[in-house]
């Protein structure tokens, strides 16, 4: 008899993928990938922790990136933050003083002041600009007062009942001067949803959605030159769950993650199932009444859907040909998420963490990394091996585990801890008989981890047919 040293493939660039079952799906497409997420070189790493960055002063709401400081929001009286990069910015009801701020739903720079979309605690949602005058808030009753906001072509759009309306062009309180500010009669083109839900840009171009479908529309500091371009069959319901991302913008359906892009031979716009690979997770989350916010990561070249306290992930390289999701799950109640300097910011209640890739842990608390593969048939479906045992390369330390019998997945051998790279000293022993093998991979522990190999030995004892 052979013993033969087989190499289980290590090209995880396809990520957490559920499309197929188990005991038929590519080696490099993984059943579970928590808290950690495919690098460039084609390795799993864990996530980066969160470090304590600060505790906010009691009363204020929001966490937004903008004019070089971390920005946070109040209506009454007055907050100032100790932590001198934190700015606290007063934004009181126009007509209720003593109405709190509960959340903001859009806060960016325009023409160097901060443009906010603000929910109270009453429900309104009232838009200010902060730019000096005493009050901050939009007094033209033709702001639309409504939480997805968008600034392009100098102007501010927002959604309204079912139309887009938008600023004069670089004067974010004029919503009504003739020729200049105005709307864009986005409801007159569908024939589903008429009221738009959620905006964002694509190549150049505003995406208007709703809860069905989308239209693309050309806009331009001149109203007149603006115009309806083409609709798409899939629609965003929430109003910031659609981000850009390597030239494109994905965005969260009733139906998962997907996106609008140039198809390269046509020129057309098509709905592409870029979250296709985990529906299966997203769907039971995605409901009408979820709280879902989209992103891109600069700093990490990542697309972040977050749905409460967990994100789902879809790192991408084209140079590195990496398309592949994961999900991290985060132990605190998460309310707003912020980049500056490449640095993500997280709030949750009155703490600010930051997301760090040389902390193990958040904040002291110590999460799981979970990794589980497909059944591996080692390249001979069918046949029935008799696996010896394995190697790994690994930074840190794990506890593998192998389910070894498709029909019954529940079945799992007793865990061995591995650590670094096991190839120079003895084989460690799997002793299974099996036609298909699924590894199962977990790190419970504050320390680096970072997956790069697994190496099985095996002697084929024939086919079960």
């Amino acid at each position: 008899e052979v013993t033969h040293s087989v190499l289980a493939r290590v090209n995880f660039a396809a990520g957490l993928d559920l499309r197929k079952g188990a005991s038929v799906s590519d080696a490099n497409r993984l059943r579970v990938l928590d808290n950690c997420y495919v690098t460039t070189g084609k390795t799993i790493r864990k996530r980066p922790g969160l470090v304590l960055e600060t505790v906010l002063e009691v009363g204020t709401k929001g966490l937004r990136a903008a004019g070089g400081k971390l920005n946070t929001f109040y209506a009454s009286g007055t907050v100032t933050h100790g932590d001198t990069r934190f700015l606290a910015n007063k934004i009181a009801h126009p007509t209720l003083p003593a109405m709190e701020v509960q959340k903001i739903h859009y806060a960016d720079s325009f023409n160097g002041y901060l443009y906010v979309s603000a929910q109270y605690n009453n429900g309104d949602i009232r838009h200010h600009y902060c730019d000096g005058t005493t009050p901050t808030h939009i007094a033209d009753v033709n702001c639309p007062n409504t939480a997805s906001v968008v600034k392009k072509a100098s102007k501010i759009f927002a959604t309204k009942d079912d139309v887009v309306r938008f600023c004069k062009t670089n004067a974010p309180r004029d919503w009504t001067t003739a020729s200049n500010a105005g709307f864009l009669g986005v409801g007159v083109q569908q024939s589903g949803a008429i009221n738009p839900t959620a905006l964002g840009e694509y190549a150049g171009n505003l995406v208007v959605f709703f809860s069905d479908s989308s239209q693309v529309w050309s806009v331009d500091p001149d109203p007149a030159l603006m115009k309806f371009i083409q609709g798409v069959d899939v629609g965003c319901p929430y109003p910031y769950g659609a981000a850009n991302m390597a030239g494109d913008v994905f965005f969260a359906s009733y139906d998962g993650v997907r996106s609008i892009t140039t198809q390269s031979t046509t020129g057309n716009l098509i709905d592409v199932d870029v979250g296709s690979p985990i529906d299966s997770v997203l769907k039971p989350v995605l409901t009408s009444s979820a709280s879902v916010r989209s992103f891109y990561f600069r700093g990490g070249g990542q697309f972040w859907t977050m749905v409460g306290s967990t994100a789902y992930v879809y790192s991408f390289s084209r140079t590195s040909k990496i398309s592949a999701w994961s999900r991290y799950t985060f132990p605190f109640d998460i309310t707003d998420v912020t980049e500056m300097n490449g640095d993500l910011y997280f709030r949750a209640g009155n703490t600010v963490y930051r997301f760090d890739e040389s902390a193990s842990n958040d904040a002291g608390v110590v999460f799981d990394v979970a990794i589980e593969f497909p059944f591996l048939d080692f390249q001979a479906p069918g046949v029935l091996k008799m696996i010896t045992g394995m190697d790994s390369v690994m930074v840190g330390e794990a506890e593998v585990s192998h389910r070894f019998d498709a029909r019954t997945p529940g079945l799992i051998t007793p865990g061995a801890i591995l650590s670094g790279d096991t190839r120079p000293g003895e084989i460690t022993p799997v002793e299974v008989c099996t036609v298909g093998l699924a590894p199962v991979i977990t790190c419970r522990n504050s320390l680096p981890f970072e997956l790069h190999a697994l190496t099985y030995s095996f002697e084929p004892l024939g086919s079960m047919s």
